[in-house]
């Protein structure tokens, strides 16, 4: 793999980014003012233009697919490359870009995750995407704005961004060299879910997101720069712009490595937006752990004792955190655990109900029956892999 210098800071401006950068300066942009995606799309067309009447200024629309390798970023540019008139249909399409950013144009058929660089100088206009979006700053630092709260992302931080939230971010320096990673909807419930435990801030995070709750605006990770993270992420870029063979299977496999491991290194660093109906205190994690761990004999009231709350708050914490209630997550982690013990076949039912904590085998036996709509006798017959 290469050094870090040539990895990560020494990615040159291109033409593209020295015509946004001069129109930058001449103040044309306030950059006060973010601009919105209807106006993004007009302030594309007008460069375009003066693309044609300048010869002072070179654009090369070239450089796109370098910073979003998608089909039809990639179709545009084409059209684009040494032309010194752009046609209607052409500029409207480039405008349909900043104007809808969705799914169908981003994605190729048989993608789950683009990769790309963020264009230095590129005005702050205000975007709302039907896809998960992940920013990592490698050099400098980036402006992020949402309706609510601005901040800069510096160097090592990861920010998640849910679908259906509305931000801006924009990057005037020359030694900003930040990256950003689309991902599919359907993508963290068919390929990552299963890598995500109930317990942590990230699982939270990507529940509520996918069932629709937007809440919460991001999820922020420091991780102070970790060059094995970093590597991973610059290893996913250059994977997805190969656009080999394998490629999407190899870039799937890694963002999922990713994940794993920033929650084994940094998931108390994890933050989510302060303008949401949701407060997250770490200690929470370490309740949804005990639980996880201890649920079989568990009471509500020794959870409540062992951290210090009220039975009230304990109930509220775990319903805001899960959407379930005590009870239903402690039944949920019960019949997991009994249909493993039923499948593995090395178990009596006695010995099944007791590891499960329940008091007696009726008690075992209707929960199971309420839970699975079958006796544990039906299910340890069954064909199929365990309904869990």
């Amino acid at each position: 793999m290469e050094n870090s210098d040539e990895r990560l800071h020494y990615f040159s401006i291109t033409k593209l980014e020295k015509a946004l950068k001069y129109y930058y300066n001449l103040g044309k942009i306030d950059p006060a003012h973010v601009l919105t995606s209807e106006e993004m799309g007009r302030y594309m067309s007008w460069l375009m233009e003066q693309h044609e009447k300048s010869p002072l200024i070179e654009i090369s629309f070239k450089d796109i697919p370098s910073l979003l390798n998608s089909a039809e970023v990639v179709s545009i540019s084409k059209e684009l490359t040494g032309q010194k008139t752009v046609n209607s249909n052409t500029r409207n399409r480039l405008f349909s870009l900043f104007d809808s950013p969705m799914e169908s144009k981003f994605f190729e058929y048989q993608q789950d995750i683009t990769a790309g660089r963020i264009f230095r100088y590129l005005p702050a206009y205000w975007n709302t995407d039907d896809h998960f979006l992940i920013y990592y700053v490698f050099t400098g630092q980036m402006l992020v704005m949402f309706e609510q709260e601005t901040f800069f992302l510096k160097a090592g931080s990861v920010l998640f961004i849910p679908p259906g939230i509305k931000k801006a971010c924009t990057c005037p320096a020359d030694d900003t060299n930040a990256f950003f990673f689309m991902i599919r909807q359907s993508t963290f419930s068919q390929v990552f879910w299963a890598h995500l435990s109930a317990q942590n801030l990230m699982s939270f995070f990507f529940r509520r997101a996918l069932s629709g709750e937007h809440s919460t605006s991001y999820l922020l990770f420091d991780t102070d720069g970790d060059t094995a993270l970093e590597s991973l992420l610059y290893t996913i870029f250059k994977e997805y712009n190969r656009n080999g063979v394998y490629s999407s299977q190899i870039v799937n496999s890694l963002m999922s490595t990713f994940f794993l491991f920033l929650l084994q290194g940094y998931e108390n660093t994890a933050r989510i937006s302060r303008h949401n109906s949701f407060h997250w205190d770490n200690q929470f994690a370490n309740i949804l752990r005990f639980l996880e761990t201890h649920y079989e004999k568990l009471t509500v009231a020794e959870l409540a004792v062992r951290f210090g709350y009220s039975t009230r708050q304990i109930i509220r914490i775990i319903y805001s955190v899960t959407g379930k209630s005590f009870s239903q997550i402690q039944t949920e982690l019960r019949m997991q655990k009994a249909a493993r013990m039923l499948t593995s076949g090395t178990a009596s039912m006695e010995d099944i109900s007791a590891e499960t904590g329940f008091a007696n085998l009726s008690s075992f036996y209707r929960a199971f029956k309420n839970f699975y709509n079958c006796t544990p006798k039906e299910y340890a017959s069954l064909p199929l892999s365990p309904r869990q």
